[in-house]
């Protein structure tokens, strides 16, 4: 309808917007030479990098979340005059470096349900002989203003060869009030022997006394990599694995590590995970550890009370005689947004796993949850109207049913767009390169578009995105899985990035590895369905049909008056009872507004077409619902509503003698304005009426062709003696849902 206009049901769109990738600036090293790393970390999709700028007192020290001490270095990023920083050089590789980088103030909180770090890691070799290593550090207390020791102790250890026989003396070498995991690339004998590896992941406690077993003759020490120390206490607070053999870890490759923390009734657990790590055939390196609260202020604060909660963050490195490159570029920084998130794989609502094989023609539901806590000090992203992409990881043999997806709040209910339409994230494949040009990756989706988080002013709760992405198992290849047999996958879960967080989302049904999705595929020889499809929807305008046709078809003419909204002229739900009925009160009345999408062309009754409304439902049970946003015009650069709900029922006209309500007499469709989906049809509750079809077992439906077509009628509630002229749109949403 249009006040001197048109009402008219429009589609959306949507767009999606890339950043350009830039990485590094040459890095001087202190023998005056440079040296730049051309692969940067790799990117989460095209045109999104795999890291964030950070600040550190040396850039914005107003600003500045970290503090670089040492040898480390900064790298900066090519792109800009800016040169924002991009990643550190925590030690360069030469002899004898000791660096470290950290956190300006406590902003690892264990006081909250999530908290999550995540950074690339690059352990560059020079030759076939390296050392040391770097570890990632979380601390109480005071922020170092030093490096710690050089060598094996990669700056968080107390010293390799002890200067005394006094424990308690001896561990004041050591990194405070801190817990650490360490990337260790070089055997230190015997200061790292109970590692039982020349390259190893560890855990530990460095200023912990029962952390390390003192020798004297000669003077040595060694460090404790086991829940059960002889003579002493069991650490519950140590992970099953304290060291992990690696075989990979420094094979000029990145690694993404990932820390977070998920609280619970008595405290909390810390899980730690490095991609691109083998240790005894099983890659990645996840491990876990449990701390209790009495545990966390034994281990940060050394039992003050009250209790604290938050502990800096910190990356120390070091060489010795031999040496390495040891490079970080961060992910997330927590405080700067806190954030988290889940990503689920179902069918029909229960978890897939690695034990229930699914196979062709089961439909898969990915299931994401994004959630950003309002104390984060950015918001998510920094710019006003920017979005965030998600990338994640499936099977090829995955199908995407759509290519785009509903967003909701955590209540379920919708988000909306400016003018109250559903909001939608685009859903597309990632380019893969090859020989003859860019093809789509089937492994991983782009998901685009979703609307960033705002920060508001207060600093309690969160805000959570919800949405579900539909797939179908298609055909399985012989060649790849035997017939009648079974092959079992594990995916990365997804990483959902903007330009200040990259939030690397956690499966909550995987207990050993809460970062990955597993399933197995069986090939059981059935051949892929097609799902249904919505092949046709009507684009409705609506007009006073009575004066259309009074005045040569006018369009123009037929357009309702703000005199009739205002004396509600169209407040009368339409009552159809015959089809002559229908007919005299859509061509001879002026109290209705009738659809009509084309004023060019009408039937022989004088009722111009519409396009009509189309599924084919490949035998496959289905349902379909539509919703309306709210009507809205743009008038003098606002935007403003109408005064009442608009209220469209549905009906269907052939001539004088084959009229119906829509899709039944007894049950007609009325949509409102209101953003609520209304159910309309399922494949198995057909309209028995001749606009259906029933071709291919009760699931196709087609409203027909030509004069056989949906029609909608307009009417208000009330009248509106405050509207307002202007062109007035609606966004109509047609909702096809495939049932399990």
């Amino acid at each position: 309808m249009m006040l001197l206009g048109g009402f008219t049901l429009l589609g959306s769109t949507q767009q999606r917007v890339e950043a350009a990738t830039y990485w590094m600036d040459p890095v001087k090293l202190p023998d005056g030479s440079t040296t730049l790393y051309t692969n940067a970390p790799p990117e989460l999709s095209p045109g999104v990098p795999g890291y964030i700028p950070f600040a550190d007192s040396q850039t914005d020290p107003n600003n500045a979340m970290f503090t670089s001490l040492g040898n480390a270095i900064r790298i900066t990023s090519s792109s800009n005059t800016t040169k924002p920083n991009v990643g550190l050089m925590v030690t360069p590789p030469k002899a004898n470096q000791s660096g470290a980088i950290w956190t300006n103030q406590p902003i690892f909180n264990l006081s909250k349900q999530h908290q999550s770090i995540s950074m690339n890691i690059l352990i560059q070799a020079t030759g076939s002989a390296q050392a040391d290593g770097m570890a990632f550090a979380l601390a109480g207390g005071a922020m170092p203003t030093t490096t710690g020791l050089i060598g094996g102790s990669i700056g968080v250890w107390a010293a390799v060869t002890p200067a005394t026989q006094d424990i308690n003396t001896y561990v004041k070498t050591a990194l405070q009030n801190s817990a650490v995991i360490t990337f260790d690339t070089h055997k230190n004998s015997p200061f790292d022997d109970s590692s039982g590896a020349t390259s190893y992941v560890g855990f530990g406690y460095p200023a912990y006394t029962k952390t390390y077993t003192l020798k004297s003759a000669p003077a040595s020490s060694q460090i404790n990599f086991s829940k059960k120390i002889t003579g002493g206490d069991d650490l519950t607070y140590m992970p099953a694995d304290a060291a992990t053999f690696v075989t990979d870890i420094s094979q000029q490759q990145w690694h993404v590590f990932d820390v977070n923390w998920d609280r619970d009734s008595t405290g909390g657990t810390l899980t730690y995970r490095l991609s691109n790590a083998t240790s005894n055939g099983k890659s990645p390196i996840v491990e876990k550890v449990h701390w209790t609260d009495a545990d966390i202020n034994k281990i940060f604060f050394n039992n003050v009370a009250p209790a604290q909660e938050k502990v800096r963050v910190g990356f120390t490195g070091t060489t010795g005689d031999l040496y390495e490159a040891n490079v970080l570029a961060f992910r997330t920084i927590p405080g700067i947004v806190n954030a988290n998130g889940t990503e689920t794989l179902t069918k029909n609502g229960s978890p897939v796993n690695s034990v229930a094989a699914v196979t062709t023609n089961d439909q898969l539901q990915y299931n994401f949850n994004i959630n950003y806590d309002n104390d984060s000090q950015e918001s998510w992203t920094t710019a006003a109207d920017g979005t965030l992409t998600l990338t994640f990881t499936k099977n090829k043999y995955f199908k995407l049913m759509n290519s785009q997806v509903a967003l909701t709040h955590a209540d379920g209910s919708p988000v909306t767009n400016a003018d109250g339409s559903q909001a939608y994230a685009k859903l597309s494949l990632a380019k893969t390169s090859s020989q003859a040009g860019f093809a789509d990756d089937p492994t991983k989706v782009i998901v685009s578009g979703i609307p960033g988080f705002i920060k508001g002013s207060s600093e309690t709760g969160s805000q959570t995105l919800k949405f579900s992405i539909n797939t179908i198992v298609d055909t399985i290849s012989n060649s790849e899985i035997p017939s009648n047999s079974q092959s079992l996958y594990s995916d990365d879960t997804g990483v959902v990035a903007g330009d200040n967080a990259q939030v690397h989302l956690e499966n909550p049904d995987n207990n050993s590895d809460p970062f990955t999705i597993q399933y197995s595929i069986k090939n059981t020889g059935a051949i892929y369905a097609p799902p249904p499809s919505l092949d046709a929807v009507p684009t409705l305008d609506f007009i006073n049909l009575k004066r259309y046709l009074n005045n040569s078809n006018s369009f123009t003419a037929g357009q309702p008056k703000i005199s009739e909204l205002i004396s509600g002229q169209y407040d009368t739900k339409p009552v159809f009872t015959t089809a002559a009925d229908y007919y005299t009160t859509l061509h001879s009345k002026d109290t209705q507004l009738t659809a009509t999408t084309d004023t060019s062309d009408r039937n022989n009754q004088g009722t111009p077409k519409t396009q009509g409304l189309t599924v084919t439902g490949n035998k496959t049970k289905w349902s379909l619902s539509l919703a309306l946003s709210q009507f809205t015009a743009t008038r003098d650069g606002k935007t403003v509503h109408l005064p009442e709900n608009a209220n469209v029922l549905l009906s269907n006209f052939k001539d004088q003698s084959t009229a119906s309500l829509w899709p039944s007499s007894a049950a007609p469709a009325i949509i409102q304005d209101n953003n609520t989906a209304t159910p309309l049809l399922s494949a198995s509750n057909l309209p028995v009426s001749n606009t259906a079809t029933n071709s291919t077992g009760g699931t196709d439906f087609s409203s027909g062709s030509g004069t056989n077509n949906l029609y909608g009628v307009l009417y208000f509630s009330h009248p509106m003696p405050t509207v307002q002229a202007g062109d007035y749109t609606s966004t109509a949403t047609w909702t096809l849902t495939t049932a399990p």
